[in-house]
């Protein structure tokens, strides 16, 4: 009866520990602003603060953000930035319509094990450009187009006349 009673003194010591350790490492994400709808070639928000047990972290972290493309799972987007605080806020702009995930990671400065993460969703509004941009745009490229058609045929003409020039 005394070993079972040492027993069971030790798993409920064992259990307080633990429970104990999960309290000290209680990481939680804090969103002032994190879009879920985001359109084409404007800007997307995420800010917020990064809490450890409802307060500031005791130690500066690095916080990274990676935005994936859901249809191909390719990185679009990666940046980290040095918090002391656990503040952050991320600006960016999404080039396709597609929608995408955005993963927050937060590290020790300087260490490689993140601490806390947390994933997002985002849909993507793809938009069309108005015409007078297509036809802009459309002009432009001609018009670069026209002028490399007209230094190679002048490039040509030149070496052409340097041939003639040495054969005489």
């Amino acid at each position: 009866m005394k070993r079972y009673k040492s027993m069971l003194f030790t798993v409920v010591f064992l259990c307080l520990f633990a429970s104990t350790a999960y309290a000290e490492n209680h990481w939680e994400w804090k969103f002032d602003q994190a879009d879920g709808q985001a359109t084409v070639g404007k800007m997307a928000h995420f800010s917020g603060r990064l809490l450890q047990n409802g307060q500031a972290p005791q130690q500066p972290l690095d916080i990274v953000i990676t935005a994936f493309s859901k249809e191909t799972g390719a990185i679009i987007f990666q940046t980290k930035t040095l918090s002391k605080t656990g503040a952050f806020q991320f600006l960016f702009q999404f080039y396709d319509g597609s929608p995408h995930q955005i993963r927050l990671e937060a590290f020790y400065h300087g260490q490689n094990q993140a601490i806390a993460s947390v994933v997002k969703e985002v849909e993507v509004t793809a938009i069309e450009p108005p015409m007078d941009t297509k036809i802009k745009s459309f002009l432009f490229f001609m018009l670069v187009v026209f002028f490399a058609m007209m230094a190679g045929v002048a490039l040509a003409k030149w070496r052409q006349k340097r041939w003639v020039n040495k054969m005489a």
